[in-house]
Parts: C-alpha cells; sequence; structure tokens
C-alpha cells in the first residue's frame, strides 16, 4: 500500500485558521476505491484547509510525503501531535522552522487505518 505523508504539517489548524483553502472539490480529483473514497472524506475534513496534494499552501503539499518519513509508527505519531515528534524528529524539525514555526493541530482521533486511508487518496491523486 503506497502512502505520502506530510500531511498534517504545519501552519495550519484551529487556532490559526486559512485564508487561502481549496476544498477537494475544487481541485477536481478522483475516486477510485472505497479506501480512498474514505481517504477523501478525512482528507476534506482534515487536511484540505492548509494542504493541497500537488502543491504547497499554508502546508506542505502531501504528494509522496511517505517517503520523506522513515517509518510509519513516526508518520503516525506526528500527524496525531506534531509538537511531540517536532522535539525527536530531525525531518519534523525542518518542517516547522520551513512553516513559520507552527505545529500543525492534534489530530489524536484519527486511527491508523484513517491515516492510510488519507494516503491512499494522496496516492492516488499524486501527480508525477
Amino acid at each position: 500500500m503506497r502512502l505520502c505523508l506530510e500531511v498534517f504539517m504545519v501552519v495550519c489548524g484551529a487556532a490559526v485558521g486559512c485564508n487561502n483553502a481549496t476544498t477537494v472539490e475544487q481541485q477536481n480529483l478522483p475516486v477510485a476505491t472505497a479506501q480512498q473514497e474514505a481517504g477523501k472524506s478525512l482528507f476534506t475534513a482534515h487536511c484540505a484547509n492548509c494542504h493541497k496534494i500537488n502543491a504547497d499552501m499554508s502546508g506542505p503539499a502531501l504528494r509522496h510525503a511517505v517517503e520523506r518519513w522513515p517509518n510509519k509508527a513516526t508518520l503516525y505519531a506526528f500527524v496525531r501531535n506534531s509538537a511531540a515528534v517536532i522535539d525527536t524528529n530531525a525531518y519534523a524539525k525542518q518542517l516547522y522552522l520551513q512553516y513559520n514555526q507552527t505545529p500543525m493541530p492534534t489530530m489524536p482521533q484519527l486511527t491508523n487505518q484513517q491515516i492510510d486511508q488519507i494516503f491512499d487518496y494522496v496516492a492516488a491523486n499524486s501527480k508525477p
């Protein structure tokens, strides 16, 4: 299963807000499988205010994000609580510094399966 990360970095959040949000519908991206359909819904609810798949926004593009992380466990931890990972992971700290030193909002409610669904959707809609 191909995944893609960075989702969830940075800058945006309930406290910060994003003025330049683009909805999934405005990005006109297709959905092919039930896994990706679930991922689209989760992406819309938790990611689309700050992230696009194929371009930077107030947070980084999520295309190929999973490949940039050392392992899934670190990725899952970052998505759930980026501030905790920033202190212990060089890549997380780099993202934090690159995107206005603002951690992304915590998302402890997301399961590993839901995070995988988001990245399946991202992977299916990533441009080369």
